[in-house]
């Protein structure tokens, strides 16, 4: 909660984000497939598209994307990992991965 634009919405995203991860170790007994998982979606969000990751901004980026809307939808300054559609995505993730669908 101290990292700059936080809010309630993105300590609730952490949580489920840790609770995907944990459940991802616990699925396959190795810190692989959550490292991968951290990894890959800050990769992608700051060196593909060029979105805020945790609330800081990377100076070079594939692509130059802009995110226009309201905080919620958007996750504004902190980056998609703050908003509600992240916290949805993560929520059907976190389904996928303990029953293998």
């Amino acid at each position: 909660m101290l990292t700059p634009h936080a809010s309630w919405i993105t300590a609730l995203n952490l949580t489920i984000f840790g609770v995907m991860h944990a459940i991802g170790y616990l699925k396959t007994k190795s810190l692989w497939f959550p490292a991968g998982l951290h990894f890959s979606w800050n990769f992608v969000m700051r060196n593909v598209y060029g979105f805020p990751v945790s609330g800081t901004v990377s100076a070079n980026s594939l692509l130059v994307v802009e995110m226009n809307g309201p905080i919620w939808l958007t996750g504004g300054n902190y980056g998609p990992e703050a908003g509600i559609p992240a916290q949805l995505l993560m929520t059907v993730a976190c389904f996928l991965i303990a029953f293998g669908l």
